[in-house]
């Protein structure tokens, strides 16, 4: 089964894919969020933000749907973390 990570998974963009993800079978997914704000979005799902430094190492995708401004730094902490022949993908 497919391992997915989901960062900034609680914001704009990322409560719309959680929202699908809830409703589909076949993955495994794991909710990353930082913000008070989208943590609360999470925890209205009934959703517990995962850490990074676990579920980063074991995703097979990882998705990014975090504010352009923030991606270069974001994306230079996790992609480190990952492992050989994962995907990391982009929402914009």
């Amino acid at each position: 089964m497919t391992t997915i990570a989901l960062v900034g998974a609680g914001g704009k963009m990322g409560c719309r894919l959680t929202d699908n993800f809830i409703k589909s079978e076949g993955y495994v997914l794991h909710y990353l969020e930082i913000s008070s704000s989208g943590i609360g979005n999470l925890r209205e799902r009934n959703l517990v933000p995962a850490d990074e430094t676990v579920v980063i190492p074991a995703a097979d995708v990882v998705i990014l749907a975090v504010p352009d401004t923030t991606i270069g730094a974001i994306s230079g902490k996790l992609i480190p973390l990952m492992k050989p022949g994962a995907l990391v993908m982009t929402l914009d």
